[in-house]
């Protein structure tokens, strides 16, 4: 029987402030929870335009897990993240 449904993919997300710092050890992390794809921002948390935040929210699918090395990853505070990806999420599923 064939099923359109896919399997759960495991996006991952990391995000470095600065262009000094390293983003290894996020990386590391990702790989290790077994990311199927991961995307980077070099950029800081306040800053609302984030390409490779966006991308990952854009390449999930019902169903699929974005993954981050720790939730300040996403953003400068809980309530920021959260209105990030709700918002991004809103307009791409059906």
């Amino acid at each position: 029987m064939t099923s359109s449904a896919h399997p759960p993919f495991k996006i991952g997300y990391a995000r470095v402030s600065t262009i000094e710092q390293d983003e290894a050890l996020q990386l590391d992390a990702l790989q290790r929870a077994c990311a199927d794809r991961i995307f980077v921002d070099r950029a800081s948390g306040s800053i609302q335009d984030r390409p490779g935040l966006t991308s990952a929210l854009e390449c999930a699918r019902r169903g699929d897990s974005l993954v981050v090395w720790r939730l300040d990853r996403l953003g400068r505070s809980l309530r920021t993240s959260s209105t990030s990806c709700t918002t991004s999420k809103a307009a791409a599923l059906p």
